[in-house]
């Protein structure tokens, strides 16, 4: 072996040793970068108008990126939680002063025309609502216990934020430079997973709060109690393909009508197939366009193992990792064949 070839062996054997290292310090924040990595991605079209606006200010585009995109996001956010605690609080005091009898007496009318075809069929309604509280019970301390983690991770999200608009092209050009790909197989992996992102995020975040807002509205018409909360569950319940919000819906339908709000019921059911068809025919194409299209399967299997792995941002992140796989399949099969356009 040359003297050469003993240090490059010897240099690599440090870089592998330091690039470990920095993968396990950098790992514990993987979530907090990827999601303010998404959402550079979100606000850069705002951040550049800023900045055109300012003479290339990148310091005071960026904060102003951020106290606007804080503003539409917190003033809403605030008047929602506050309305979902009312109802929530609403709920618990229902159910304790014997809410659950009178849910008791619209399960029997339920019960009664199924279990004259399947005699053994039974719903033990106080068994399952003894369930979910003794499970939010459970996990209350947890949410209280994990505040102060979740406000050091909002604040380094927001400062990692920050230099993502401020200083975007320069990491992009370090990743570039750092890549042993050629420049337009880097180029087409970055635009293809911001494509990514944008299909994802305007696909399930931004069309799950419209269905959240729609629910609302018509539980509000329509007279379902605590409307505000269960929109709220209804919102989240949308992000998880395949399901949506019948799952919110449907039962409230029953409940109207079996408390003989019989036109309430009907009005419901009417508003919910026109609300779902405007937002899968007209809005979610709109929001979506030409985005990145994954199969419905997959993409299902994605939010719930994202959630696993990653917690609640997983629904986010779990899609985006498989974009991901995706676009580097794409990547290499056009790289074999010789027909990757190059990206300026």
């Amino acid at each position: 072996m040359t003297p050469q070839k003993g240090q490059l062996y010897f240099l690599a054997i440090l870089g592998l040793i330091a690039a470990g290292i920095t993968v396990s310090i950098f790992l514990p924040f993987l979530v907090t970068i990827s999601i303010s990595a998404i959402c550079a991605v979100i606000l850069g079209p705002l951040y550049r108008r800023l900045e055109t606006i300012f003479g290339g200010n990148k310091t005071i585009s960026a904060l102003l990126t951020l106290l606007i995109a804080g503003v539409i996001l917190i003033v809403p956010a605030t008047f929602v939680a506050n309305q979902v605690f009312t109802d929530s609080v609403g709920l618990y005091n229902h159910i304790k002063d014997g809410g659950v009898d009178g849910l008791a007496v619209i399960v029997d009318k339920i019960e009664s025309p199924i279990q004259a075809i399947f005699p053994s069929f039974s719903i033990d309604v106080q068994k399952y609502v003894s369930f979910v509280f003794t499970f939010f019970s459970d996990n209350f301390g947890n949410f209280f216990s994990n505040t102060a983690h979740g406000v050091f991770n909002l604040i380094l999200g927001i400062i990692m934020l920050f230099y993502f608009l401020k200083d975007g092209a320069k990491f992009k050009k370090e990743i570039v430079r750092l890549s042993p790909l050629a420049d337009h197989y880097d180029g087409e992996i970055l635009a293809k997973l911001a494509l990514a992102v944008n299909s994802v995020v305007r696909g399930s975040l931004f069309v799950a709060i419209i269905q959240g807002v729609f629910v609302g509205i018509g539980f509000h018409f329509f007279g379902v109690p605590n409307a505000t909360l269960w929109a709220t569950i209804a919102a989240v319940i949308s992000l998880v393909p395949g399901l949506g919000t019948a799952l919110v819906i449907v039962p409230s339908i029953i409940y109207l009508f079996f408390t003989g709000n019989t036109t309430g019921a009907i009005g419901l059911f009417v508003w919910g197939v026109l609300a779902v068809s405007v937002i899968d025919n007209i809005l979610l194409p709109v929001f979506i366009g030409k985005g990145f299209h994954i199969h419905p399967l997959l993409i299902l299997l994605s939010v719930l193992g994202g959630i696993s792995i990653f917690g609640p941002f997983g629904f986010l992140l779990g899609p985006l990792f498989l974009s991901l796989l995706f676009t580097l399949g794409d990547i290499y099969k056009m790289m074999v064949s010789g027909t990757l356009p190059k990206t300026e």
